[in-house]
């Protein structure tokens, strides 16, 4: 094991970009722990619709399939949409976020000071911003109207340092309504499809409530399974300090870095032998655990980053409680 030279007042976002080598390739492909970990509930709401949960916004009317291409920045997907948020918009696509969040910068008009406040938790914490509505939201042909929002800086509130390199806007399927989603890796496409839109070897893996958040159980080696949020926007797997403690685990590297929301830590990098997640297994996965944990997870649960969410053709069924989960190869 070896330090990294960053200082106890390094983002962790920030220390990652600049200094964590990668286990596949030596290089661990920018752990941009954009932090937010599938981040959102509001507080006196509920989980986005996950098998019979609550009625959300309709769902597009716009004819379907309708895919779009995404890139990885500080391993967050991000696409472009268009409407009330301007043309050929960068946006942040969130899996589990229930509301979207659009910075004041963003070039949209603030809400009006009566409108209530609310707050969206995320790994580092809490987010307030004022509520509104987007009156229209496109993604390729798809268009969704009246979509929820609250009006904050995400990116600053989950890395300071690396704020400036992450978009304005950040777009929450449960703020879609839901609809059924598929991320494509091999072809870095992103697609709205119908209800009969699921085809190919795929296996249904039911998906969880974790705190507000969507969740699978993931099973890492002979260690006991534990529950993971799910997040779009983290290319880190982050595991809880008991599976790392029932592994035995030696960390590859240590880093300090100071998480938002809590004192300055330290963020170990593992090398894990096997995950499992249904009957799909990973090997080789690049992981890390922070000490003090991140003060927004639940205790006990872990993260699946994109940098796992690479390694599958997943479509997110949320109205029925399942995603469908197609193997990759895994990158060379």
């Amino acid at each position: 094991m070896h330090s990294a030279t960053e200082t106890s007042g390094a983002s962790p976002d920030q220390s990652y970009r600049r200094s964590v080598p990668a286990i596949r390739n030596r290089r661990m492909a920018a752990v941009g722990i954009a932090l937010s970990a599938a981040a959102s509930v509001a507080f006196g709401q509920v989980a986005p619709p996950v098998a019979g949960g609550p009625t959300a916004p309709p769902a597009p009317a716009s004819p379907l399939p309708s895919t779009v291409t995404y890139v990885l920045k500080g391993g967050a997907v991000v696409i472009k949409a268009g409407g009330a948020i301007g043309t050929g918009q960068e946006a942040v696509f969130d899996l589990s976020l229930v509301k979207c969040v659009v910075a004041s910068d963003a070039g949209l008009s603030e809400p009006p000071a009566a409108n209530p406040q609310v707050a969206v938790g995320t790994a580092v914490g809490p987010l307030t911003g004022r509520t509104f509505a987007l009156r229209l939201v496109r993604i390729g042909t798809a268009a969704f109207t009246d979509v929820p929002a609250i009006s904050a800086d995400m990116a600053q509130h989950l890395s300071p340092a690396g704020a400036a390199d992450l978009p304005r806007v950040w777009i929450g399927l449960g703020a879609l309504g839901s609809p059924i989603v598929r991320l494509d890796p091999s072809r870095s496409e992103l697609a709205f499809l119908p209800a009969a839109g699921i085809v190919g070897k795929v296996e249904r893996v039911p998906v969880k409530q974790l705190a507000g958040r969507i969740g699978l159980e993931v099973t890492a080696g002979p260690a006991p399974s534990c529950s993971m949020v799910v997040s779009s926007t983290s290319s880190a797997t982050v595991l809880p300090a008991g599976v790392v403690a029932a592994l035995k685990l030696k960390p590859i590297e240590e880093l300090a870095v100071a998480v938002p929301g809590a004192r300055p830590g330290v963020a170990r990098v593992y090398e894990v032998p096997e995950l499992r997640i249904g009957k799909h297994k990973f090997t080789k996965v690049a992981a890390v655990t922070f000490i003090p944990p991140l003060p927004g997870l639940p205790a006990g649960v872990g993260v699946i980053g994109t940098d796992l969410l690479q390694r599958v053709k997943s479509t997110w069924v949320l109205a029925e409680g399942y995603v469908y989960m197609e193997r990759l190869p895994d990158p060379k």
